[in-house]
């Protein structure tokens, strides 16, 4: 229940503890230097607006845990165990994305209109079974998305990253996956 902050390149850190969170704080992203925002298991979320200084845990409403949030353009979107998550105002209210897939690690949004998710996907069976990787797309702010449960040649699929907005790099176990637009 700690959140560590270095305002000099990681030579020095400063904790700022979170009391009765309740939750297990998976991932944290910041739209500026003052606005942050953690997702968190348990049906946590967690905000700053003065540069991590302070932090306000609140609950979404929805019964689920977090692992992954992405802000886009002033949306928040978050994803987890379950469907995914919207808010248009600072994490104040969310919106449940009803044909969302679920069991997403890693959520990326390029713009408030284009997303990446990637997780978990389909159990191959047997005894000595793997879950494949999963990948999806939206083009439409997270209201539909295309993609697969069974993404050839992956694991689950842990975290992404997208340095350009149609070029991403993904983690899958000992691999790594380029996924291009």
């Amino acid at each position: 229940n700690v959140i560590a902050k270095t305002t000099d390149a990681g030579l020095t850190w400063t904790e700022y503890k979170i009391n009765n969170l309740g939750g297990k704080m998976m991932q944290v992203r910041f739209a500026d230097p003052m606005h942050g925002y953690i997702a968190c298991l348990y049906d946590k979320f967690i905000r700053t607006s003065d540069g991590g200084q302070s932090w306000q845990v609140s609950s979404t409403g929805f019964n689920t845990g977090y692992y992954s949030i992405s802000i886009a353009e002033g949306i928040l979107y978050m994803s987890g165990q379950g469907k995914m998550i919207r808010s248009e105002n600072n994490g104040q209210s969310w919106t449940s994305l009803s044909n969302s897939p679920y069991d997403i690690f890693d959520l990326h949004f390029t713009t408030k209109k284009t997303g990446y998710a990637v997780g978990r996907g389909n159990y191959s069976g047997g005894d000595w079974g793997y879950a494949y990787g999963s990948l999806y797309c939206t083009n439409d702010g997270g209201n539909t998305w295309s993609g697969t449960a069974e993404l050839a040649g992956t694991r689950f699929i842990q975290a992404v990253s997208y340095p350009t907005p149609s070029t991403g790099y993904a983690i899958s176990l000992n691999s790594i996956v380029k996924i291009t637009q």
